[in-house]
């Protein structure tokens, strides 16, 4: 490359830009291997990763620098993959995903979840076009989680990859790489009782496995019977010096447990159930004394959240728990009397606040809509936030579960506008990454919703003026 600028006395400027290929020395060129070159992002439905121009999936049975072999309608989008893409194709090269696989008839698939804390393993239906069913009841909790496993070896899981998955998520396996990841049927924001019976549906494909799961009136073998288990609950605290301690059950349905209150004169304490770091019961705050404060679980998004108990050294605390369908009610005795707890049901399960600049550093709660599930707040862009930069009034913000800044709901990328980011959390690396409300005009209005069950994880989080 080579350039020249001319400057003329009466103003006239003039420039000449010369490049050419270099065949030989250092700076000689080279194949790129551009035609190769795949760029790869999740996808924002089922957060698998994909092909960055045309969507297709990307999996071990479809190497890279696979080209893609569909093109779809037109003008439909690229920006989800094709395991989410539901709409027509204008051409389509190879119909893979569209034959029919089946395993080996030795290979048998299996189901085990939190119904019977992962020790039993019930094998799966197989019904035909690599299609497998079982029938999975919902306990007190209304809420189960499972993976699926080849053989009964736990190095051969099917799991999705993220935990807490839903059905649309991708699927990744067989292999002993699951990590806990797992697929959750909650019944607790639509108050399904437990008991309810629900099919779950696998398919097996080398490139593009697929699971879903709906209500049944009945199970899918009439032969089917509920695996019986009996769970178990224990205290862990410092009144347990950080042990799981048993509770025993005392009465129908009501367990019991007993501590001494130590030399510090106060003891915290959690309830877990089946000894799963998953399924903790807590308060809605830390260091709980309050009798208002709800309370949480069973679910992992406690954050070391406890209650406290205050009293003399040595006196004995009795701490009672009884959960049925979904709700539950926790009690601690001593001999100055007896304060209770209890949980709240449909998606007041849990609240959220906004996090913004425009709170001073203090969570403003989000109002939630019973009908809908949604979560709602206001703002408004101040005076005081304009960006030199951006030329621009800029606001940023994220959400909090339960006021707690250790459980941060957040975008991918930082600075993103309403819809645009896939939505991360709770939990996690969220430094520096917040969501960016900007305007020309100072004093605009805007809402806030939070919808934690949109498909899209990027509308998730969305905000409108």
């Amino acid at each position: 490359y080579a350039g020249v600028s001319s400057f003329g006395f009466s103003g006239t400027n003039a420039r000449a830009d010369i490049w050419g290929r270099c065949d030989w020395g250092a700076h000689r060129a080279q194949p790129t291997g551009m035609q190769k070159m795949q760029v790869h992002v999740p996808c924002p439905v089922s957060l698998g990763y994909m092909d960055i121009l045309t969507g297709e999936n990307v999996s071990p049975g479809r190497p890279a620098g696979t080209k893609a072999c569909v093109l779809r309608e037109e003008g439909a989008p690229y920006d989800v993959s094709r395991y989410a893409y539901e709409g027509g194709f204008r051409c389509r090269f190879a119909e893979d995903e569209a034959v029919d696989e089946d395993l080996d008839p030795f290979v048998g698939v299996f189901i085990r979840g939190t119904w019977t804390a992962y020790t039993a393993m019930e094998e799966m239906t197989r019904i035909g076009g690599g299609w497998y069913v079982a029938t999975v009841a919902l306990g007190d909790t209304r809420c189960e989680h499972f993976r699926l496993c080849f053989n009964e070896s736990t190095d051969l899981e099917i799991y999705p990859t993220v935990d807490h998955a839903a059905s649309t998520i991708w699927i990744e396996g067989p292999d002993s790489k699951a990590n806990d990841r797992s697929w959750c049927i909650d019944g607790r924001g639509a108050e399904v009782p437990a008991g309810t019976l629900f099919e779950v549906r696998f398919k097996w494909h080398t490139d593009s496995k697929r699971i879903e799961w709906r209500q049944c009136s009945k199970p899918t073998l009439p032969t089917w019977t509920a695996p019986r288990y009996d769970h178990s609950y224990s205290l862990i605290g410092t009144c347990t010096s950080e042990r799981f301690s048993c509770m025993v059950l005392d009465g129908e349905g009501v367990w019991a447990g007993t501590f001494r209150i130590g030399a510090s004169c106060e003891e915290e304490f959690q309830i877990v159930r089946d000894n799963d770091w998953k399924q903790i019961i807590y308060p809605a705050e830390p260091h709980t004394v309050r009798t208002s404060v709800p309370v949480r679980g069973p679910d992992d998004l406690h954050g070391g959240k406890c209650w406290r108990v205050l009293g003399p050294s040595g006196s004995v605390v009795t701490v009672r728990l009884t959960l049925e369908d979904a709700h539950v009610n926790v009690a601690i005795s001593d001999a100055r009397g007896t304060k209770r707890w209890k949980s709240r049901e449909g998606c007041e399960r849990h609240a959220y606040a906004v996090l913004g600049s425009w709170t001073d550093d203090v969570p403003v709660e989000m109002a939630p809509d019973i009908d809908s599930g949604v979560f709602r707040a206001f703002g408004k862009v101040r005076d005081a936030s304009f960006d030199e930069r951006a030329g621009l009034y800029v606001e940023a913000f994220q959400i909090l579960v339960d006021g707690d800044a250790g459980l941060p709901i957040y975008p991918q990328v930082d600075g993103s506008d309403s819809g645009e980011s896939i939505v991360l959390g709770p939990g996690g690396d969220s430094v520096q990454r917040s969501w960016a409300v900007s305007t020309p005009v100072p004093g605009a209005r805007f809402e806030i919703c939070y919808d934690p069950h949109s498909v899209d994880r990027r509308r998730v989080v969305t905000w409108r003026w």
